[in-house]
């Protein structure tokens, strides 16, 4: 009894705080996307011009963790013809501009088929992104982590970016 007492205790002390914290589920504004999340996110709303200067509305939802960053934006395509496979090519190249691609795949998630890419900048910032098109949204979750990240910020990122759905099932 004495050595399982023992083993449980040593047990308790191994587990980390990462997986001890309670992480809340947040669901986007139009109720198709869900991450985890430590904190809440600030949100902002803006636009911005696409290549045929067509104005585009921008939902983002921030977590600034200091040498991290967890990132959800969403974008309104509605009314827009272009195919979704240049939509989401035109994403990953546009975070990609100025940077390194590091690699960029397919991303398969909940029926829906994206993008994954990693992609570093010339400060050792590290960005990991992935994007898909839903209901006529292009749903980008990125988490960028610096250089001098600590590890419990390098696996706040990854369990973020891990934790993506979209629980409605949309064509």
């Amino acid at each position: 009894m004495r050595k399982l007492y023992c083993l449980l205790m040593a047990l308790c002390f191994c587990v980390s705080a990462y997986a001890l914290e309670k992480w809340l589920v947040f669901q986007d504004e139009n109720g198709l996307c869900t991450v985890e999340v430590p904190i809440a996110p600030k949100v902002t709303h803006s636009s911005t011009k696409i290549e045929d200067g067509t104005e585009v509305a921008v939902t983002t939802y921030v977590i600034d963790r200091g040498e991290s960053a967890m990132i959800v934006m969403v974008s309104d395509l509605a009314g827009r013809t272009k195919d979704k496979d240049l939509i989401l090519d035109d994403c990953i190249d546009g975070v990609a501009e100025g940077k390194t691609l590091v690699s960029k795949v397919n991303d398969e998630l909940d029926g829906q088929v994206g993008r994954f890419a990693v992609i570093m900048d010339s400060t050792g910032n590290r960005y990991t992104d992935r994007a898909f098109v839903v209901d006529r949204k292009l749903y980008q979750v990125m988490a960028v982590t610096g250089a001098n990240a600590p590890a419990d910020q390098l696996a706040e990122a990854k369990r973020f970016n891990s934790s993506l759905h979209f629980p409605i099932k949309v064509k």
